[in-house]
């Protein structure tokens, strides 16, 4: 929600003498106002004036803001210049300002000329002007320096606007306060609004409690009319889910699904959600009839739903319809990330049925389809106690050897070594087991109960939340057995609570102990934890290998999608276009992505399409982009619309989308400044070619943005172009030096 300006029409000064002008003097003045030569004089400063208003006659409003403000720079006549000067502000905030902040302008003209007959005009239009441009700190800032009654009704009502800039740029420890102070508001409506964005802050932030409050205060008072109100239980629901209050999770989130909502995906995921809840109470005929909705409807998550129905049978022990689940999810969901979960209780699921055979095949296949599922040491542990029971002791002796050799530092090495000791002693060879053994580098007699002790003494400390006693044990543990029995768990949870203490740099090597080693139930969290870190010192290089395997290796979606996004990124940033772009392409083909994540990969592709002169498809992505996105996307869209309407030269189509970027996303000044160079280039290949206004913008893109290195070069290119083809015309189209 933006403000909208709605001020009515705006005169413009009326105190210097007016040359009387129809349409057709209009145009024959300008083409010779046009030809301004290069001095600074009484005539000059007059001329400038009177050429603004023969722009303002034929409703060339940018024009005449330039004109202007020449005139109003010149001291020659200073009722000139005070009438420039009030003509150009007023028309910077009706059309915006390329070069300057309009607020400034129109600050700049009530500091200069307190005592003006427009001076309450003027000031009407400076908060106008700060929301318009969405600058609603400035706001608020001359708001609090500027107390009224009204002033102050008004800070309650922008500190919302405020709050959702913050929001929608992912700081929202800053948001809090300012949705806070709109609860306050007058304007009803925005007062809801701020309730309803305070709770979704809240939840974001972790604080659930909170969150419900919010959203229960929420729906008291808001209309049942507005699109928050229809996802107010979804969001109840999910902050009794947080809270672990499953009963009264599944009932509001069934009251949402009795509200009939038009997006099924949405519907969808409070169905599974409420299933959830009946599971995590126990209640799985319940849990059972949720995801059967789903099942039915074909609906998101569909393959989680057959899995949790699989799991409810479990847990009413009604095995056989829980193996009939797990073979339906196999059967018709090729690609799902439960297939691993499937074949590992499916292979339990027969064994303790006693349908060996079975159980093994099912194993066999987990073997086969996801060698680096985080299930394969359970799974031939288990495996091998089945051959073992059945006297199958070579079989079972390969698994448990297995586990050692790619698990060494896994919970099921150790009882590998344990059940392999009882194998050996069984086949009379224990000989061979104390030569095998002695390779085992976390086997150690004499150092084994020692080992245990010092981790057990950690990991006490974790469980009690005493952080500095448990990194203080944890460290003491690796120190003295680098490669224990427990190493992997001390260096996983040491790294964890480093990162809680926001001791990035330490938590590194911990993380990179545990990625080191094979795929474990770990791994997952610290390629993330890893990579975050390294992305926010920008290390491109050494996240991308990271990234990839989190995306091969991750359970869980939202991990994958991470995975995808910042692989885009990476890859954009180090100039591989075709990678990125795979990559983008990916996160387009996910179920369910987050609307943010999904205009991050269509501009990806649009930027990376551009780069490698694909402009068709740049253009068709950026014109996507345009249609569903604001502020700094919306503007580089824009910039790119009138880029592509320029090569077809449609120079005046192209010069009204730029006056959209500087009239409503003046806070882009990069994207401003970029596209008056195409505005410079639009004015001068007009078939009334208008020299002055070309070289104007492109020597004022050079005074105002030195900020922007590539620009400036851009820029001066261009006018040396322009200033060479008319010299040869005998043209002065040289501006007074400011």
């Amino acid at each position: 929600m933006t403000p909208t300006k709605s001020v009515g029409r705006i005169g413009y000064g009326a105190t210097v003498k007016r040359v009387k002008v129809d349409l057709i003097s209009a145009k024959h003045r300008l083409g010779s106002f046009n030809k301004i030569i290069d001095e600074k004089n009484n005539v000059s400063q007059k001329a400038y004036y009177n050429l603004g208003e023969c722009y303002i006659y034929l409703k060339k409003k940018p024009e005449a803001l330039n004109a202007f403000k020449s005139a109003s720079e010149m001291s020659f006549d200073l009722k000139v210049k005070e009438d420039a000067s009030l003509n150009y502000a007023k028309l910077s905030y009706e059309e915006g300002n390329p070069y300057e902040n309009v607020a400034d302008v129109l600050q700049f003209f009530l500091k200069t000329y307190p005592k003006s007959p427009s001076y309450e005009e003027i000031n009407g239009l400076m908060v106008t002007s700060y929301l318009y441009q969405q600058n609603y700190q400035g706001a608020l800032d001359y708001l609090s320096k500027n107390k009224t009654k009204q002033n102050e009704d008004l800070i309650k009502e922008v500190s919302y606007y405020r709050g959702i800039q913050l929001f929608n740029a992912n700081n929202m420890q800053k948001a809090l306060p300012y949705f806070e102070q709109g609860k306050y508001a007058v304007e009803s409506s925005i007062k809801a609004l701020s309730f309803y964005w305070c709770a979704e802050t809240n939840y974001r932030l972790g604080n659930y409690q909170e969150s419900i409050q919010d959203f229960i205060n929420f729906k008291k008072i808001a209309s049942k009319e507005s699109e928050e109100f229809q996802f107010v239980d979804y969001n109840l629901g999910y902050g009794y889910f947080k809270l672990k209050q499953y009963s009264t999770s599944a009932k509001v989130f069934q009251d949402f699904i009795h509200t009939k909502q038009k997006d099924l995906s949405l519907v969808d995921d409070a169905t599974i959600r409420m299933g959830d809840s009946f599971f995590a109470i126990k209640e799985y005929r319940k849990s059972i009839d949720a995801y059967k909705k789903v099942l039915d409807q074909l609906g998101n998550s569909s393959d989680y739903a057959q899995y949790q129905i699989a799991m409810c049978y479990g847990f009413l022990e009604k095995n056989t319809s829980k193996i009939n689940a797990l073979e339906n999810l196999l059967d018709n969901f090729n690609l799902s990330n439960f297939r691993d979960d499937a074949l590992f209780q499916l292979g339990n699921t027969y064994s303790s049925l006693k349908e060996i055979k079975k159980a093994h095949k099912a194993y066999k296949i987990l073997f086969q389809d996801f060698p680096k599922s985080s299930y394969i040491p359970r799974a031939l542990l288990r495996d091998g106690l089945l051959f073992y029971n059945d006297d199958e002791n070579t079989k079972a002796l390969k698994n448990y050897q297995e586990i050692v050799s790619s698990y060494p530092n896994s919970v099921e090495a150790r009882e590998a070594v344990t059940n392999a000791k009882n194998v050996y002693i069984d086949l009379g060879t224990v000989d061979e087991y104390a030569l095998w053994v002695q390779g085992i580098s976390f086997v150690n007699i004499t150092n084994e109960e020692i080992d245990n002790t010092t981790y057990q003494s950690a990991e006490n400390k974790f469980l009690e939340n005493d952080t500095p006693s448990a990194i203080k044990g944890f460290k003491k543990y690796i120190e003295t057995f680098p490669d224990g029995l427990h190493a992997l768990q001390a260096n996983f949870y040491l790294a964890q609570l480093l990162v809680n203490k926001e001791l990035y740099e330490e938590s590194m090597k911990h993380y990179q102990y545990v990625i080191s080693l094979p795929q474990s139930e770990f791994s997952e969290e610290a390629l993330n934890k890893l990579s975050q870190i390294l992305l926010e010192k920008e290390d491109w290089k050494s996240a991308i290998p990271l990234l990839e395997r989190l995306e091969q290796e991750a359970n869980l979606i939202l991990n994958i999608i991470y995975a995808q996004s910042n692989l885009m990124k990476g890859y954009y940033k180090l100039q591989d276009y075709t990678k990125s772009v795979i990559y983008a392409e990916k996160i387009l083909l996910q179920d369910k992505i987050d609307a943010t994540v999904e205009y991050d990969a269509k501009i990806i592709i649009a930027r990376s399409a551009f780069q490698t002169e694909d402009y068709i498809k740049a253009e068709e992505f950026y014109t996507e982009v345009e249609r569903n996105t604001n502020g700094e996307l919306k503007a580089e869209a824009l910039y790119y619309s009138a880029y592509f309407t320029n090569k077809k030269k449609e120079y005046d189509v192209s010069n009204k989308i730029i006056q959209t970027i500087t009239s409503d996303f003046s806070t882009y000044k990069y994207w401003g400044a970029k596209s008056f160079i195409i505005m410079a280039k639009n004015y001068y290949a007009l078939e009334d070619s208008d020299p002055y206004q070309a070289t104007y913008i492109l020597e004022n893109i050079i005074k105002n943005f030195s900020q922007f290195s590539d620009i400036i070069i851009d820029a001066k290119s261009e006018l040396k172009k322009i200033k060479l083809k008319e010299s040869k015309t005998n043209n002065s189209v040289t501006t007074p030096k400011n």
